[in-house]
């Protein structure tokens, strides 16, 4: 059923080909990523590299091709880096404390969806957030700008 909703949306899902495992490391190299560009560039190739192509990302080679090819240097990548693996632990903690279900999706850091819902549920939450964001704006913090782009 998974395979083919995704098929859909023009994804391949290879359920045969994919391994389980431990997602720390994953994790970690995402975190090790400063740029938020080059964040979502990388877990766009994680998703793909596992879900279509079989890659085992458990493997550390296999992370540190997937971030070469993500445009990520091997030197900025550090896998065993302290505070990633104690923010990854903290991330979890909240998780299990907040709910068990799979998938979870936290926005704002309080609206919180658990489990597959439809896509109105998705939409409701998301604007809820977005205007509360939006609310919270001033002035003094709306011209903020660094070098990956301008935060709100």
């Amino acid at each position: 059923m998974v395979s083919k909703q995704a098929a859909l949306d023009g994804l391949i899902y290879n359920f045969s080909n994919m391994k389980f495992g431990d997602t720390t490391d994953v994790h970690a190299l995402v975190k090790s990523v400063a740029s938020p560009t080059l964040q979502g560039l990388l877990i766009d190739r994680v998703f793909h590299a596992y879900i279509s192509e079989g890659f085992n990302i458990f493997d550390r080679a296999v992370l540190q091709e997937i971030a070469l090819q993500s445009g990520i240097l091997s030197e900025q990548v550090d896998l065993d880096l302290y505070e990633s693996i104690a923010a990854i632990e903290r991330e979890e903690a909240e998780a299990t404390r907040i709910t068990g279900g799979v998938p979870l999706f936290v926005f704002n850091s309080k609206f919180v969806l658990s489990g597959a819902q439809p896509i109105e549920v998705f939409e409701q939450v998301l604007r809820r957030a977005a205007e509360e964001s939006l609310a919270t704006v001033t002035v003094a913090n709306a011209g903020v700008c660094e070098s990956e782009g301008c935060r709100i």
